[in-house]
């Protein structure tokens, strides 16, 4: 046999496993790696979640099947981000917010690429965990992808409240980016801008937001304090006496809080809805809500209440007395007593309104309107000695409300009290420096 022969009949080595050998050695590992994936996939996954128990008892009949329908989904589907995120909505309209929390946080890691559950649950936690609420909006952010402004927005907003000025800058500079007329975004910059001294820069910001539904009051209200700041009195004072015409800003449309939104179902939260509703001059949107407030909770004095409001505002007195007729008939209101008053002083039954501010005062003696709106009754039905003490009580509880000032400094003038009378104008004026009744008694008065 040849030495080359030889050498080719020599046993393999340790060191280099046969072709078989090296295939289970393969074979072993791809396995070993399988069940390692599965091991760690079952240790994330975990234990399904149990949906919390709540304590429903008392609630109206609806909310509680609400409630046990969603609670039903999750059992049905423990693993699904929907179901915990709609159980998590229903929880947070009937304000149970540490369940609702957890359901957010199961929604949250069953569904991680939806932005509305972390956005959700950084309202929750809101000012008592600050930290947690801005991570939470930052990463609702970064999964949202700017498809809606809400979270952006918050961020923008939650980050300036907690003085982290150059990251809510960053913030509300995208947003604007994104789109220049974003009004929210642009009040937003301008009063950040207003923390920092810069008041030029507020002011060349301000001028797409004092017509915007959205941020009017809050924009001329800066304005005011711009003009003054830089001593233009005139237009500071244009600014306030926009501001006292102006309704309330309407919140900035967030579809995700109008989808949370349409889980508050009942007796108060369409009453909570309809009075924000009216609250802003949307009487559109009241009508429906008022209309159903009435047909399901015909012997409550809620929809009647509100139903009298949109008939006064629309100067249907005689309509709204018959509302808040019934409403007293119902129960013992305070805003029954004076907002009954009040139609009758609309009807020139002046007479007849003084018992209606009596009561609403014995209800509540801190009631400065109801004050205010007695003694113009007492006044108008010929008793203005007595309507000199309801002015000065409505001062009393009502010190920024400068009506009764005016009125009762009139009063005091006719009754030869004319020193008493200049200090209430003086003071009516210090409260607003343009009022026009206040200017023509004073320019009366002088000597």
């Amino acid at each position: 046999m040849s030495k080359k022969r030889a050498q080719r009949s020599q046993p393999p080595s340790s060191a280099a496993p046969s072709r078989p050998s090296r295939r289970r050695w393969i074979a072993a590992a791809a396995f070993l790696s399988i069940a390692i994936a599965l091991t760690i996939h079952f240790v994330r996954r975990g234990a399904a979640p149990q949906p919390p128990v709540i304590a429903t008892a008392g609630f109206e009949p609806m909310i509680i099947s609400q409630v046990d329908k969603a609670v039903a989904e999750v059992r049905a589907a423990p693993r699904s981000g929907l179901a915990w995120g709609g159980l998590g909505m229903v929880l947070q309209a009937h304000e149970f917010t540490a369940e609702a929390r957890f359901c957010f946080e199961q929604a949250e890691r069953f569904d991680p690429a939806e932005a509305r559950w972390p956005y959700l649950l950084a309202l929750l936690l809101g000012q008592e965990n600050a930290a947690g609420a801005i991570a939470q909006l930052q990463r609702a952010v970064n999964v949202g992808r700017d498809r809606q402004d809400a979270p952006r927005l918050r961020l923008a907003q939650t980050l300036f409240e907690a003085g982290r000025l150059d990251e809510a800058e960053g913030h509300f500079r995208t947003l604007l980016r994104l789109n220049a007329g974003h009004a929210a975004a642009r009040i937003g910059l301008a009063e950040l801008s207003h923390a920092r001294g810069r008041v030029e820069e507020t002011r060349r910001l301000l001028p797409l937001c004092l017509t915007n539904a959205h941020t009017a009051r809050r924009a001329n209200t800066l304005l005011a304090q711009v003009e003054r700041q830089l001593g233009n009195t005139a237009p500071a004072d244009a600014a306030l006496r926009r501001v006292t015409t102006l309704p309330a800003d309407l919140p900035w449309p967030d579809s995700f809080l109008a989808d949370a939104a349409q889980f508050r179902i009942g007796r108060k939260a369409w009453t909570d809805q309809a009075q924000s509703w009216l609250d802003h001059g949307r009487h559109g949107e009241a009508q429906p809500i008022v209309a159903r407030l009435i047909k399901d909770y015909p012997d409550a004095p809620d929809g009647w209440l509100l139903l009298g409001r949109m008939r006064l505002e629309r100067n249907d007195c005689a309509g709204a007395e018959q509302c808040f007729r019934r409403v007293l008939q119902l129960a013992e209101v305070v805003n029954g007593h004076a907002q009954l008053g009040i139609t009758l002083l609309c009807q020139e039954r002046y007479a007849e309104a003084i018992p209606a501010f009596q009561q609403a005062i014995r209800l509540k003696p801190d009631f400065g309107e109801a004050h205010f709106n007695l003694g113009l009754a007492l006044g108008r039905a010929g008793r203005a000695s007595e309507a000199i003490e309801p002015f000065r009580q409505a001062i009393r509880h009502s010190p920024n409300f400068v009506d009764p000032y005016i009125t009762l400094a009139d009063l005091l003038h006719q009754a030869g009290e004319r020193q008493e009378a200049l200090s209430l104008l003086s003071r009516a004026l210090r409260l607003a420096p343009s009022d026009e009744r206040a200017k023509a008694l004073l320019q009366r008065m002088q000597p």
